[in-house]
Parts: C-alpha cells; structure tokens; sequence
C-alpha cells in the first residue's frame, strides 16, 4: 500500500506541477520505504479548478490577517 503523506503545487511556467511524498507500507503495517517522491504536471482541467479553489481560500486568508 501507499499512503501519501503531503503535497505541494508549484507554478511551472505556464504550467502546475504537483509534488507527493509518501509511504510504501507492508501488509503487516511496517513502513518499508519512507518519504518517496513523485512529481507530475497537472493537466486535468477538475483539479485545475480545485487547486484554483484552495488558493482563492488561501488568500483569503492571509488577506484576514
């Protein structure tokens, strides 16, 4: 199993990029590889849209500060 741990998205030029870490778990529950990595760009215009989303909620905010 893999369990994602985080996520981070970045402008790449024109572009979003999502970055994962996660965890490559056993059947027994043991992490047997930790804080993989995988990157890709974002080309689905749904979570396009929800990223858009999280950012408008992210400035507001910061903008309530």
């Amino acid at each position: 199993m893999r369990n994602v741990k985080g996520y981070a998205i970045a402008s790449d030029g024109n572009m979003k990029r999502i970055a994962i870490t996660y965890d490559e778990i056993d059947d027994t529950g043991k992490v047997i590889s930790p804080n993989l990595k995988v990157n890709r760009l974002i080309s689905d215009s749904d979570v396009l849209l929800a990223n858009s989303t999280i950012e408008l909620f992210a400035q507001s905010v910061v903008n309530s500060l």
